[in-house]
């Protein structure tokens, strides 16, 4: 099951990616050429944020039956000298649900703002900044084999 879910988180992320630069490109666009507020506008912005949501589902059901963090949480002290494992033991984890949290924080506020041009403004800024972190905190070494760790 571990290595199924892996996999399954770790192809997910294209997902999460795609719909990432979606929303941040509507809200870019709209902000930028003053466009009118659409419901395609808070669509993406949702589309974003519940692909956020079913990532953390797995990475949470992942993190719950990995062996690798039930060997670092017999050791943290060791597990958190191991940079390789302190990404997935912390690293990881911490900066996944600050992008999640920002992401749903910029979803609310985009949507109570009060003209257009502040939605989108909003919107660009902690989608840009949810995804900024994504992308950082992605673990780019393990793209082509996802199950190797």
């Amino acid at each position: 099951m571990h290595n199924a879910l892996l996999i399954l988180h770790s192809y997910f992320r294209w997902v999460v990616l795609l719909a990432g630069l979606v929303a941040l490109a509507r809200m870019a666009v709209g902000w930028m050429k003053s466009l009118p507020w659409t419901p395609g506008d808070r669509r993406a912005g949702l589309l974003f944020t519940v692909a956020l949501d079913i990532q953390l589902l797995f990475g949470v059901w992942l993190y719950a039956v990995s062996p690798l963090i039930r060997k670092a949480m017999s050791d943290m002290a060791t597990a958190m000298r191991t940079p390789d494992v302190r990404v997935f033991v912390a690293d990881h984890p911490a900066t996944m649900l600050v992008a999640l949290v920002l992401a749903h924080v910029g979803s609310v506020a985009a949507r109570k703002a009060l003209t257009d041009g502040l939605k989108f403004r909003r919107g660009t800024v902690f989608y840009g900044l949810s995804l900024a972190l994504i992308l950082w905190a992605i673990p780019w070494f393990r793209l082509f084999s996802p199950s190797s760790h």
